[in-house]
């Protein structure tokens, strides 16, 4: 059940501003823009990626843009983003647990549409960076995903953990056992979007560098 916080009402749209309670791991923090429509066009979820300047309202401008057109969009805070969850925990990086908790909450969500008074079959999903992987695997959870857009994403994740001269991932590797950084690897391999690209599938995938 959505636990709403505040709404923002404008001429052709409203934001509103809500939480629901994660099957996996406390409250999921979303902003919804519905157009003022009884017919939307589209449903589009969002999902950013990693850094201080990545949030739920790194891709609100653009969402108000497309609710003007007839368009909602839901956006949702990553789980790393919420109460001091880190990449580092107890010596070892949950960066598997994160993914999946991350997307079984977007199935929670979906599932939860009609009860925010949105009806729409028409199912986009737009994931940047760390939200890129997200993207390139919902449609193999949830084939009600009609189109998938990828931004910047990483094509082979755990081998680039591994090679990646980024200062944030040379520091990690700095700081985490060859054990645990072994098994960490083990644990995201599975979720590498190389995997799932290459599988048969009935949707429109488009990607931006």
């Amino acid at each position: 059940i959505p636990l709403i916080e505040k709404t923002e009402k404008t001429k052709n749209y409203e934001i509103v501003y809500f939480t629901f309670e994660s099957d996996r791991k406390g409250a999921v923090p979303v902003i919804l823009v519905r157009p003022k429509i009884k017919n939307i066009k589209a449903v589009v979820c969002y999902q950013h990626g990693i850094g201080e300047e990545y949030r739920k309202e790194y891709f609100l401008e653009e969402s108000k843009i497309l609710a003007e057109n007839g368009i909602a969009s839901l956006i949702i805070d990553a789980p790393f983003k919420r109460k001091g969850e880190s990449w580092i925990e107890n010596g070892g990086i949950k960066d598997a647990e994160i993914f999946e908790n991350n997307c079984v909450e977007w199935l929670q969500l979906i599932n939860i549409l009609p009860k925010l008074k949105v009806f729409s079959t028409n199912l986009f999903f737009v994931g940047q960076s760390y939200g890129a992987r997200v993207a390139a695997f919902m449609p193999y959870l949830d084939n009600r995903f009609k189109k998938i857009i990828i931004l910047s994403g990483i094509y082979n994740y755990s081998e680039w953990i591994q090679t990646t001269m980024v200062n944030q991932i040379t520091e990690l590797r700095k700081t985490i056992t060859p054990q645990n950084f072994k098994t960490y690897i083990n644990s995201i391999a599975p979720y590498d979007a190389s995997l799932y690209l290459k599988k048969k599938n009935d949707v429109e995938f488009y990607f931006q560098a």
